[in-house]
């Protein structure tokens, strides 16, 4: 990610983007710069991609990850939801 030419690329606190941000910009801040995305952040920004991990954690950690309502992949579990909707 490059910083606009008229930034000085070691005079900033905060940097904002509305996209996601290389590796190699975050590996390059400084101990006081902050960046409003994080690495893998994709994997919770995304219904999908949350949905997997957090069955995969409930799953792993049952006491721990209770919090959230019934989830299913569709179409993948496109069963296991009927099989839900007939039981209740």
């Amino acid at each position: 990610m490059k910083l606009r030419p008229e930034i000085d690329p070691n005079n900033w606190d905060i940097f904002w983007a509305d996209s996601g941000i290389t590796p190699d910009f975050l590996s390059s801040l400084s101990l006081g710069q902050r960046a409003n995305h994080f690495l893998g952040m994709y994997n919770i920004c995304r219904k999908s991609t949350l949905g997997m991990h957090l069955k995969r954690f409930q799953k792993e950690f049952p006491d721990h990850y209770d919090f959230f309502p019934k989830t299913w992949m569709y179409p993948a579990e496109f069963h296991d939801i009927q099989e839900y909707t007939k039981k209740k």
